[in-house]
């Protein structure tokens, strides 16, 4: 009898089978035993489900015994979708976290897509959020809790069967106590290293990062790895920073590569949107900002499709990598301002100040200031635009050249600020920037 072994793994439901198909000729010597080796063998390597081929409606006693010992021992949905009769092994299994965010939600369908044989395990902690497809699985999970809150059997198993790694979950607020924001972007990122480490069959892991790690420096970002010197602008960088941290030490042991985003402008609003909108309409008489300091802002079209290509094509343990406009790309501080006030108007213009003199005029404001609001309108643009004042670029050639050939060119920032400001300047509600994606 030939088995065809590969379970979707589920740890949020308990979904019976539809039906059980067996090999014909086989029914009476099927039992809960058999379904247990099933299982063992699931966890060596085979495709998560569960398919056996046959006829079931002569043997429902031995159906029933095959429902209880999967639900019992796994806790899983058996896919019957497909029948088959020879063992098929997975070509690809890539864990994804973070596919419900702005990248991860775009860069799913090209993961897809690259790879016919590729199956693709979505850790999420809102199943019905999850992209659905014929080779994507979903299993409820959090990388905020110790073993990602999964069943040591779908841990292991999930270490025998993966291939490849992206981790893009992070907590993308920027005023998070330090505490709360390491939970996601450093702990979290440990957990999933440590999963990685026990993946015996695991030839990448794509660990997401932000060109923002390198916080107040001023200077050049290297594509390598990166010691800050002068602290950060906000918890996120911190933790994004520390993240990074876990990573190169894990390079040792785990095939590892780091990829950096700069500022990416996307087609939901967020937090960019938000500034762009107020700095025209900025409550206070002044605010940071050097005129030829450059913004790096690239667009999340342009970002996913370059992750995609570096991902595909050009990774190699220990690279860093930069998905950013660079130096060549970005775009001065005066002329973001000038278009900012061109599109959405503004009846003054606050004194641009060096980041020390805002520095020093917040602190002032938060110790004297008697309106709440303005207080805590202060305190969230404090975590953001302090950049305006910051003399850094990031670093891309080498990055470039590897895609020269893919026909992929420098993504213009001022071209991607035109359109963000065609969206903020509409009167259409800004929403809260998706907290964790």
């Amino acid at each position: 009898m030939h088995l065809r072994t590969a379970f979707r793994w589920r740890s949020d439901v308990q979904v019976l089978p539809k039906g059980a198909n067996w090999a014909a000729g086989t029914a009476g010597l099927v039992c809960s035993t058999l379904v247990w080796a099933a299982v063992k063998r699931a966890t060596q390597g085979m495709q998560p489900r569960l398919d056996l081929g046959g006829p079931v409606s002569a043997i429902p006693a031995e159906r029933a015994r095959a429902q209880t010992a999967v639900r019992a021992i796994i806790r899983a949905e058996v896919d019957l979708s497909f029948l088959g009769s020879r063992v098929r092994k997975v070509e690809s299994h890539l864990l994804m976290t973070g596919s419900t965010g702005a990248i991860g939600r775009r860069w799913l369908p090209l993961l897809l897509a690259a790879d016919e044989s590729r199956h693709v395990t979505l850790l999420v902690r809102d199943p019905g959020a999850a992209f659905k497809h014929a080779r994507v699985s979903v299993i409820t999970g959090d990388v905020r809790t110790p073993q990602l809150s999964l069943d040591r059997a779908i841990w292991d198993s999930l270490a025998n069967t993966i291939t490849e790694i992206v981790h893009c979950a992070a907590d993308i607020r920027f005023t998070r106590p330090i505490e709360d924001a390491r939970v996601v972007n450093t702990a979290g990122t440990r957990t999933m290293l440590s999963l990685a480490r026990q993946a015996r069959r695991l030839k990448r892991f794509a660990h997401l990062s932000t060109t923002y790690i390198m916080g107040r420096d001023q200077g050049e970002l290297p594509e390598s790895q990166y010691r800050n010197s002068s602290g950060f602008v906000n918890t996120y960088e911190q933790a994004k920073y520390e993240a990074e941290g876990e990573a190169f030490a894990a390079m040792r042991d785990i095939p590892t590569a780091v990829f950096r985003l700069s500022s990416v402008a996307s087609t939901q609003t967020n937090y960019f949107h938000q500034a762009l909108r107020l700095i025209p309409r900025n409550p206070f008489p002044l605010m940071p900002g050097v005129a030829d300091c450059r913004i790096d802002l690239i667009s999340e079209a342009w970002a996913v499709g370059t992750l995609s290509r570096l991902f595909e094509r050009h990774f190699r343990t220990g690279a860093v990598y930069h998905v950013c406009a660079g130096p060549r790309a970005s775009i001065p501080v005066s002329n973001l301002l000038e278009l900012a006030f061109a599109a959405m108007g503004g009846a003054r213009r606050p004194a641009m100040v060096p980041l020390k003199d805002f520095e020093r005029f917040t602190a002032h404001f938060l110790r004297n200031g008697e309106r709440e609001a303005m207080k805590a309108i202060l305190r969230s643009v404090s975590s953001f635009l302090p950049h305006l004042a910051i003399d850094q670029t990031f670093q891309n050639a080498a990055t470039m050249a590897l895609l020269k050939d893919d026909n992929i060119a420098l993504c213009d920032s001022l071209e991607v600020v035109r359109g963000v400001l065609s969206l903020a300047s509409t009167d259409m509600p800004i929403p809260a920037s998706q907290s964790i994606r």
